[in-house]
């Protein structure tokens, strides 16, 4: 476990700054807006009377079971945001349209573009593949899901007798609760237009690349990565000849007051 969080955390150093940030700014965005579901709804309704979730209104549960759900969703959303921002790395592939690029990406072949729509890909590299698309969308999808409800929650209690269903005709159904149908439908169809999004930004991304490698002007995306590191073995180089020049001055300051030893001779190697 040790290993793990130390790996975690080293990965997360590594990775460039902008992507660090967004890491680090949409978890944060997660929790308070889970946090402040959460306590806009033991205002509104502490009994839970009023709560729309299907864990209240059709298992019947009660807040234990809604606080350990909210905490299994954040883990998850951490979990695809550090996917997305962080394990993630951009591949290059060689590739004629958009298809035969997701086809190649998933199934390095241009021509199992049917394998898409049935098959899922192999491999760990494969696996991240996948699942960062869903954490781009989830970054942005759950946020303004969470929102809405805050926001229905804060309508509930400015306006208690008011009921936005009936304003705009549509049917109570689900245990009185059709907004929670509306909600997932539209999160849903939300989060696949951003994962489509995240696909054809990154194919325009690869088609850039391509070109560029066409004229030579092509840049490895890592860059950033690979500055950072060579930085970091320079200041330890840095430091390791540092700390040998102050031992040969010490060395030659104590020769100099008449100090001998066979442990440092005149052809002794500081190497």
């Amino acid at each position: 476990m040790k290993n793990f969080i130390q790996n975690i955390i080293i990965e997360i150093n590594n990775t460039p700054k902008l992507e660090k940030t967004k890491f680090y700014s949409f978890s944060i965005i997660a929790l308070v807006m889970a946090a402040g579901d959460l306590g806009i709804t033991y205002i509104g309704s502490p009994d839970l009377a009023f709560e729309a979730n299907p864990l209240i209104t059709v298992f019947g549960l009660g807040w234990s079971a809604l606080i350990i759900a909210n905490i299994i969703v954040y883990a998850f959303t951490v979990a695809l945001l550090y996917i997305a921002f962080i394990k993630y790395k951009r591949k290059i592939v060689q590739c004629e349209n958009f298809m035969q690029y997701m086809s190649m990406l998933y199934f390095d072949r241009p021509d199992k573009q049917k394998w898409l729509w049935y098959k899922f890909p192999k491999g760990k590299e494969k696996m991240i593949m996948s699942f960062a698309p869903v954490g781009y969308a989830v970054a942005y999808t759950f946020p303004i899901i969470r929102f809405i409800a805050i926001f229905g929650w804060v309508m509930f209690l400015a306006a208690p007798d008011f009921c936005y269903l009936c304003y705009f005709d549509l049917p109570h159904v689900f245990f009185d609760h059709m907004e929670i149908v509306i909600l997932a439908v539209t999160g849903i169809i939300f989060l696949f237009i951003l994962v489509y999004y995240w696909f054809k930004k990154e194919y325009k991304i690869n088609k850039i690349a391509l070109e560029g490698i066409s004229t030579g002007e092509y840049i490895e995306s890592n860059t950033t990565q690979q500055v950072e590191e060579e930085k970091r073995k320079i200041k330890i180089e840095a430091k390791r000849v540092t700390e040998v020049d102050a031992m040969l001055q010490e060395i030659q300051a104590l020769k100099e007051i008449g100090w001998t030893s066979t442990q440092f001779s005149e052809d002794y190697d500081i190497e």
